[in-house]
């Protein structure tokens, strides 16, 4: 009997502790998480204040302190998780930001091997291709992880997280759907990279006059003959389904030779739109915007350096190691030869191209283009660098993998499998624009949309999970982007 009330006396006063420790410096309870290394304190604790001082509670936690201080969890990642549930079950959290880089604040490798599609249907591939570079398409980094608190991403205890049931013995071992809390994050590498960041983030006024005002760059995706997937189109349903009459917007397209480098630099710093969304083929360092250009740019490549090179975007069928060559190749190329290449020859925008931006006012950007958030790259993605630089994007939205849809396959065949990341990023926006939501709230409530259309599938196609997971939200989750819906601000 003294042991029982002795430990109901420990329990008691382990869970006062953590209350109060939970509690924001007001003694209240708080909506937005802000997680960051001790480096970063100072910048992210003048975020917190004005968080604060405009009515969203909110309160700052280091990285170390959770590290030292979780008792569960294997890694920083499960510590970091194990943290931002308890502030959600204690409290009811909303958000959690991410002030740091990949580096500072891991995201989560997820196991998610490409599949084969036959005449329509996806199919596993017998033995999973592994590689040990960088660029392994097998694992897809998100952070997802700390949006969902409560599924088992490794339920048979073998260190690789987020495995379907195609995959492991256990069943299911993989991540939840749907996100208890809005996670986002700044993505700094540096101290004075979060300093720009949470100056924009403050800084940023939503204008009555530029209310949903929208452009949409409809890039070619692909090269196959089916117009029901090409990038052109897709920007037609996109507008279609989010802009109506009353909502103002600008569509360029290189099918209709309304779109190439100078063209969409010069919509880029304008200043007139708050949400950009970009159709192409990327990689880490730009996408590409003109496929005919790329054309021109291809001409100077040697034979083996076309074969990797036009492996990447699509000219060849060709497995994931080619791919995964052709893009540091044509990622290193682009950066040797960009000064080479005359403005109207130019077929991407690029991490260069970006660092000269002049937009006097920042803009919200969703990029569907493969890996052109790929925030665990060598040197800083194209989302990093647009989120970072001062005239740039406030928030960016991008996909941390090669990502893809089934090609060449009929409309009826498209909507069984489902339309992956392209299909993915129509719901995010609509819920951004129609619904004015909060950049998370949208985020993830977008995603989820697209998982209530294929939830059959979800849990076992590799494109759609690509979808769900690859996406990443580069910047603060509780902003709101249009006038109407500042109070999360």
């Amino acid at each position: 009997m003294r042991l029982k009330r002795s430990l109901l006396i420990i329990c008691a006063v382990i869970l006062v502790s953590c209350l109060l420790h939970c509690d924001s410096p007001g003694g209240k309870g708080y909506r937005l998480l802000i997680i960051t290394p001790e480096k970063f304190l100072t910048q992210a604790n003048r975020l917190a204040q004005h968080k604060n001082e405009g009515e969203l509670p909110t309160r700052v936690v280091t990285v170390e302190y959770i590290a030292e201080n979780s008792p569960f969890g294997d890694d920083l990642p499960e510590k970091i998780r194990t943290y931002i549930r308890k502030q959600y079950e204690l409290l009811g959290i909303e958000y959690v930001l991410l002030a740091g880089g990949h580096e500072y604040i891991p995201g989560r490798y997820i196991y998610n091997p490409p599949m084969e599609y036959v005449e329509g249907a996806p199919t596993i591939a017998t033995e999973p291709i592994f590689h040990s570079n960088s660029l392994d398409n097998n694992y897809t980094l998100t952070d997802w992880y700390y949006a969902d608190l409560y599924s088992d991403w490794d339920m048979n205890n073998n260190n690789i997280f987020g495995e379907t049931r195609l995959y492991n013995d256990v069943g299911k071992d993989e991540g939840g759907f749907c996100a208890d809390v809005y996670v986002g994050r700044l993505p700094a590498r540096g101290e004075d990279e979060l300093n720009l960041m949470v100056e924009k983030v403050i800084n940023f006024q939503p204008l009555e006059l530029r209310k949903n005002s929208v452009c949409i760059f409809g890039s070619a995706s692909d090269t196959s003959s089916n117009p029901s997937i090409n990038g052109y189109l897709l920007g037609k349903r996109y507008i279609g389904e989010i802009c109506q009459d009353d909502i103002p917007y600008t569509f360029l397209s290189n099918h209709e030779g309304t779109l190439n480098y100078l063209q969409a630099m010069e919509e880029l710093e304008s200043g007139r739109y708050s949400l950009i969304t970009i159709i192409g083929n990327g990689m880490p360092c730009g996408v590409c915007i003109d496929v005919s250009a790329y054309e021109t740019f291809y001409g100077r490549l040697g034979e083996d350096e076309k074969r990797l090179a036009s492996s990447y975007l699509g000219k060849f069928a060709s497995d994931i190691s080619v791919r995964n060559e052709g893009l540091l190749l044509t990622d290193s190329l682009i950066k040797s030869l960009w000064a080479t290449i005359s403005d109207d020859e130019k077929p991407l925008i690029t991490c260069a191209d970006v660092a000269h931006l002049n937009n006097h006012q920042p803009f919200v950007c969703i990029i569907c283009a493969s890996l052109c958030g790929k925030f665990d790259y060598s040197q800083p993605c194209l989302a990093e660098v647009l989120v970072t630089q001062e005239h740039s994007a406030v928030a960016v939205i991008a996909l941390s993998r090669l990502s893809y849809y089934p090609e060449a396959i009929s409309e009826r065949a498209l909507k069984k499998v489902g339309g992956g990341f392209l299909e993915a990023a129509e719901y995010i926006m609509v819920r951004l624009v129609d619904e004015n939501q909060t950049l998370g709230e949208a985020f993830y409530e977008g995603k989820r949309d697209y998982v209530k259309l294929h939830p059959e599938l979800t849990g076992t196609v590799a494109h759609q999970r690509n979808a769900l997971f690859g996406y990443n939200l580069f910047g603060d989750p509780s902003l709101s982007i249009f006038s109407e819906n500042t109070t999360e601000r």
